[in-house]
């Protein structure tokens, strides 16, 4: 039970990204926008999701960067 509960919690850890193209920003900020999750944007093009986030752009193909873990 320990391992659900953490392997949750590392599911809502903040993880920054940057999308690879233009046309994955623009997918990418809908699909954050509308996923029920908080998202920030930074002013340089970058956002701090959730590892689940993560998760949801690559189930649609979204390619981005990791900034930081």
């Amino acid at each position: 039970m320990a391992t659900d509960s953490s392997d949750y919690l590392e599911s809502l850890k903040p993880v920054r990204i940057h999308f690879k193209t233009k046309k994955d920003q623009v997918d990418g900020f809908y699909t954050l926008m509308t996923s029920g999750k908080p998202v920030h944007g930074l002013d340089n093009g970058q956002y701090i999701v959730s590892h689940s986030q993560c998760e949801l752009l690559d189930s649609r193909n979204i390619k981005y960067k990791i900034v930081n873990k």
